[in-house]
């Protein structure tokens, strides 16, 4: 199996992905304790958040803030 390595846009989608669990991970008043975008493309945002809520929207957020930007 041979596997493309990542474009520019590869990382600017997954900028935009972790940046909304940034986002929301604030606005629900959460800490943002580092954001890390890798080489081959992935990336990982580590926040400290309050109670169920907030997880269950942080979680949703990465796909969704991707998905709303390429739809605009």
């Amino acid at each position: 199996m041979r596997v493309m390595p990542p474009t520019p846009s590869d990382y600017l989608v997954t900028l935009i992905h972790e940046g909304s669990h940034a986002l929301v991970s604030l606005l629900t008043g959460g800490w943002v304790q580092s954001i890390k975008i890798e080489p081959d493309g992935s990336g990982l945002t580590m926040s400290l958040l309050h109670g169920w809520l907030s997880q269950l929207l942080v979680g949703s957020a990465g796909y969704l803030g991707a998905t709303f930007y390429v739809r605009a």
